[in-house]
Order: C-alpha cells, then structure tokens, then sequence
C-alpha cells in the first residue's frame, strides 16, 4: 500500500466542508431536510490532521433510501459499490463550490448514505459526537499518524 499523506486541517477546508454539506442538502432537498445530512470526519474540525477529503454523510429514513440512492445517481457517480448493502450506499459528487480547488474550481465530494435506525448510523452519529471532543480528536489524529505510513487511515 501507499503511504497516506496528511495535513493539518485549516480554515479553507473547515469552508469547503461548509459548503458541499450544503450543496448535498441542496441536491437531496426533495426528499430530505437540512438536518440529515452533516460533515463526516475530520475536515470539519480545523487543527486536525486530514487527508484532505472531503465527506459529507446522509441519515436516510427507511422509507428515504431507496429514492435518495435514484436520486444521488442522477448527479454522482457511485463509489465503492463492494461495501453497499441494505443500509449503506456511497456516492462522489464533483461539486463547483466557491471554495473548491482554486485551479480547477471544483471540489470532489464523498457522500456516505447510511439509514436511520441501523447499527451503521448509530456507530457515524457516535464519531462524530466523539470528534467534537478536542480530546479525542487528538487520540484520533495519532491513530492516523500510526496507520498513514502503512497506508491504512
């Protein structure tokens, strides 16, 4: 495997966190409200370590979920479809936020669609609970400073 390169997360990408959790509550305002979608992961919380990517998750309701998939298909590409199952689908989105790649004035997006009630949705809304806590961020960023050289973050 290849080593994973990190960076400390700074004020531009916590802005274009910002901004493509908001395009993706854009895209699936038809079906969904505001509140179901949120950052996921590190690039939300500035002063961390990051690959850089960004992510953004997606709590689907049951009866949601299948029409959130057809509708995230007509604007996204689907990703790692070897880990979709009855309450997970990923999805990458190629955004033009502002704060996107300066060079390029695009900005790719992961899209994590995990369905409320399940184990999956349970464990993210308990990461992202934990990474508000400093404290457990910084174990956190030591865990991926161990693993990134291995290429496992």
């Amino acid at each position: 495997m290849n080593p994973i390169i990190l960076s400390a997360v700074s004020a531009a990408l916590v802005q274009q966190t910002r901004g493509a959790t908001s395009h993706v509550a854009d895209v699936v305002a038809p079906l969904l409200t505001s509140s179901h979608v949120q950052p996921l992961g590190s690039s939300a919380h500035a002063g961390g370590l990051s690959k850089g990517d960004v992510d953004v998750w997606v709590r689907c309701p049951h009866a949601q979920f299948e029409a959130v998939i057809a509708l995230l298909d007509t604007v996204g590409q689907r990703a790692q479809e070897q880990n979709w199952n009855e309450v997970f689908a990923s999805f990458t989105l190629h955004t033009t936020a502002l704060d996107g790649d300066s060079r390029t004035g695009k900005q790719e997006v992961g899209v994590q669609v995990a369905r409320e009630g399940g184990d999956l949705c349970a464990r993210l809304e308990r990461q992202q609970t934990l990474l508000e806590d400093a404290g457990v961020r910084a174990h956190y960023d030591r865990a991926k400073q161990h693993g990134a050289p291995l290429g496992k973050v």
